[in-house]
């Protein structure tokens, strides 16, 4: 017969509550760090779990251990190093609110806090709360759709007025990918100003950082983006997967956020932990789907070139004999030359997509000027300028030299320009401007037209994004951003609906080593 008195576990077993060691720097900064790892070591060596700064001599001062009933402090070093009341001591089992001072050189305030007794009816909010949210975020692959799931979720934690999720990008600095204000998102593209500073300390260091009533304390008054902003409380805690820490959550307010009990802290990481692996599915199927695509895009190129390289080399062919023909007068001359450019530009265009989609990037740098550049663009807008309402203006009283692959630079301006063409069909202005502007040559392309949307705006650069083209690849402005960085440039949009679009290239004025 069974056993009747045998109690199945329950289905969503309640963690543990753990301890929580909140610690105030002589900056008056502080850090809450959970005590989820027994023992704790506290000191200024590397393998130390808490590492206080400034410590010239590397070594352990403290060791927090788990007791029956309870926790242990232990004094692992100098007698002096950690005092209570002004106090020396060697141990002492830790009671809830005991503080303690740490360290003679720079000494930091250490207080223990137990576990915020806690109403089932809490429990179960916190549990429904982070099931509702995790399902919420994990029913997304989109990527910009999940990061503002991500940040409804942790607004309705925590209850501040902003959130942002930072992602980390190369030489280890961070970059916005989404903000929210309470119920609305905001573009990332026109942020305010953030405390870059304890977002870059989270990032590295993988351990949560709060601050609270930042206006009081000197460390933070000296900040332009706190005082600016007039905050009180930031809260920023790690998105990590396993031990690497792919990023941050940032949360700010203006006021003083009513203090969280623990499990509200603990549902919280427990969130940044369900949202970092959810980014990095979302990442991996992204990154899936566009190689995917550039693999497809690749094929087709690639047999598009070998399709037209016959019938091409044949009207090339012709149109060298005719050109070399002595009764041929000057407009049927012009007409040979347009010819043969427009094949030039036939090979350029194929070759270009397929090497993108190869990821190849290989410059034939020479030393231009922009007038040199233009003057192998400006033929091929001819058409189109005569066709539609559309005055072309320059300004470029340029004569310094960059070095660059005059072939693939021209086909950026002239990409920019057939766009920038596009976006007046009823006629306006293209202006095309060049100036020194050290140490690059900056680069201008704008028109009169109706402008970018924010949300398309920031996705131009995208490859396989089209906006506006029926017949578009997507590749264009993907493959501008590629050249122009290939270069050690930048490439920058300014747009606004009903002002026209601006496009700026910084090209360097010098390269050391051009190839």
């Amino acid at each position: 017969m069974p056993d009747s008195t045998k109690v199945d576990p329950p289905l969503f077993p309640r963690p543990k509550p753990t301890p929580t060691l909140r610690i105030t720097y002589a900056t008056g900064r502080e850090e809450v760090i959970p005590l989820a790892q027994m023992p704790f070591r506290i000191g200024t060596a590397e393998f130390c779990d808490l590492r206080l700064p400034n410590g010239r001599d590397p070594r352990q001062y403290a060791l927090i251990t788990r007791i029956p009933g309870g926790y242990k402090l232990e004094n692992t070093g100098n007698p002096e190093e950690i005092r209570k009341d002004g106090n020396s001591i060697k141990s002492r089992t830790l009671r809830d609110g005991d503080s303690f001072e740490l360290g003679t050189a720079s000494p930091c305030e250490l207080k223990f806090l137990s576990p915020t007794p806690v109403t089932p009816d809490r429990d179960l909010r916190n549990l429904r709360m982070l099931m509702d949210i995790t399902r919420s975020i994990n029913s997304s692959l989109e990527l910009e759709e999940l990061l503002q799931k991500i940040l409804q979720g942790v607004l309705q934690v925590i209850g501040t007025e902003r959130g942002l999720v930072l992602l980390g990008e190369g030489a280890g600095d961070l970059r916005v990918v989404a903000c929210r204000e309470k119920d609305k998102p905001v573009s990332p593209h026109d942020l305010p100003r953030i405390s870059l500073s304890i977002a870059r300390e989270v990032a590295r260091t993988g351990r949560s950082i709060s601050v609270k009533d930042a206006q009081s304390q000197k460390e933070y008054r000296s900040r332009d983006s706190i005082m600016n902003l007039q905050l009180s409380t930031i809260l920023c805690v790690p998105l990590k997967i396993h031990d690497n820490t792919i990023g941050v959550l940032y949360m700010d307010h203006r006021g003083m956020v009513e203090e969280l009990v623990q499990t509200d802290f603990q549902l919280l990481e427990s969130l940044a932990a369900s949202a970092a692996i959810a980014i990095e599915n979302a990442r991996l199927v992204e990154e899936k789907v566009h190689a995917e695509r550039l693999s497809a895009v690749g094929q087709m190129a690639s047999s598009l070139i070998h399709d037209i390289r016959s019938p091409i080399t044949i009207l090339q062919g012709y149109a060298e004999l005719l050109q070399n023909q002595p009764a041929l007068d000057e407009k049927g001359r012009r007409y040979t030359n347009s010819i043969l450019r427009e094949i030039q530009r036939i090979e350029a265009m194929a070759t270009e997509v397929l090497d993108y989609t190869r990821g190849e990037m290989k410059l034939n740098r020479s030393s231009h000027t922009v007038r040199e550049i233009l003057a192998d663009v400006l033929p091929l807008l001819e058409p189109e300028l005569e066709r539609t309402e559309v005055r072309l203006e320059q300004d470029v009283d340029v004569d310094q030299k960059i070095s660059v692959d005059r072939i693939k630079m021209g086909r950026v301006l002239l990409n920019l320009a057939a766009n920038s063409i596009d976006a007046m069909p009823e006629g306006g202005r293209l202006r095309i401007s060049a100036r020194v502007f050290p140490p690059y040559l900056l680069l201008e392309v704008a028109d009169d037209g109706e402008g970018i949307p924010p949300e398309v705006k920031k996705n131009i650069f995208r490859p396989f994004f089209s906006h506006g083209k029926a017949n578009g690849t997507g590749l264009g402005m993907a493959i501008v951003k590629r050249v122009v960085e290939a270069h050690s440039g930048q490439v920058e949009c300014e747009s606004e609906p009903g002002h026209g679009t601006t496009l700026r290239l910084l090209l360097p004025l010098q390269t050391k080593n051009p190839s």
